[in-house]
């Protein structure tokens, strides 16, 4: 089966440091193997718990035109207090495993200063807010996340409510933003009993 090699860059989104591992000195970012032809953010999300448990919100994705190597942002959902990994700041990463340009990526991501609303450290947060007021219901464990899809200004998943419910959020930037805003404007309403 053919498969394409991410680099996982995962970000704690209270210290803004990086998950790596220890391998002879040097600290290495994770990696998993992703078939080809199959959702990448969904089997990202899987691989890296199943591999090193923790569980990550992909916020995005990055791809080589051969499709064998590629790499991907994340954020941090839960504590990752059971996992192999270390928490380390950007300067302890050698050249060789941290390129320039995922320097500046990760730069832009961690100031903030992303091209798309779903690459922006927190915003699950602020997404799980406000399902909770158009629900009516309580989220309070982010571990029950189930990405479907991710990056390039789109978001797929599905979220556990405390009652044990599913709700499923679909986002979506840039052109598409005005029916989200009149179908949470029906919902809020409703919630809200008027």
């Amino acid at each position: 089966m053919e498969t394409t090699e991410y680099r996982c860059i995962v970000v704690r989104p209270d210290s803004h440091r990086v998950l790596a591992y220890s391998d002879a000195g040097q600290y290495r970012l994770p990696r998993v193997h992703i078939p080809l032809r199959t959702r990448p953010a969904q089997e990202l999300q899987k691989a890296i718990r199943s591999r090193w448990g923790i569980n990550v919100l992909v916020l995005e994705i990055q791809v080589s035109a051969d499709r064998l190597r590629g790499s991907m942002m994340a954020e941090l959902l839960t504590s990752g207090a059971n996992s192999l990994l270390d928490e380390i700041r950007v300067e302890q990463f050698e050249t060789s495993e941290l390129s320039e340009q995922h320097r500046q990526l990760l730069d832009s991501l961690l100031a903030g200063k992303t091209d798309s609303p779903f690459s922006r450290i927190g915003w699950i947060d602020e997404a799980m807010m406000w399902m909770e007021s158009v629900t009516c219901s309580r989220f309070s464990s982010k571990s029950d996340i189930v990405q479907w899809n991710g990056g390039a200004g789109f978001m797929l998943l599905r979220a556990r409510s405390d009652h044990g419910r599913h709700y499923w959020l679909k986002a979506t930037g840039g052109p598409n933003r005005h029916c989200c805003s009149r179908q949470a404007a029906r919902q809020t309403r409703a919630c809200a009993g008027a």
